[in-house]
């Protein structure tokens, strides 16, 4: 019938550890599965669209980056397209500003 002080005496033993992908104490041992970043289950890091404050924590440029690659903030329209063709574009861009 107790299921309050005594039954929280008992619990001595850890469940979740430091894990080794995150850094968080999310590793359940048991399952060898991380409750935050998914480790040990999946190669991809756990997100879910529900939670949009973590996914912002944890994205691309969050963290120290020397440059972020594929993404040219001067000319953002020339993205879209492949290097080539942005070369391109560039070119005739120049050439326009040349004789004008």
């Amino acid at each position: 019938m107790t299921k309050g002080t005594f039954s929280f005496g008992r619990r001595h033993t850890k469940v979740h550890d430091l894990c080794r992908r995150c850094g968080k104490h999310s590793f359940h041992i048991r399952k060898e599965r991380c409750a935050a970043c998914g480790y040990g289950h999946t190669t991809k890091i756990r997100t879910y669209n529900w939670s949009e404050k973590s996914m912002r924590r944890r994205t691309t440029g969050s963290g120290r980056m020397m440059t972020l690659k594929n993404q040219d903030k001067k000319t953002p329209m020339l993205t879209k397209f492949s290097d080539r063709h942005a070369a391109l574009v560039r070119k005739q861009l120049k050439k326009n500003l040349m004789f004008h």
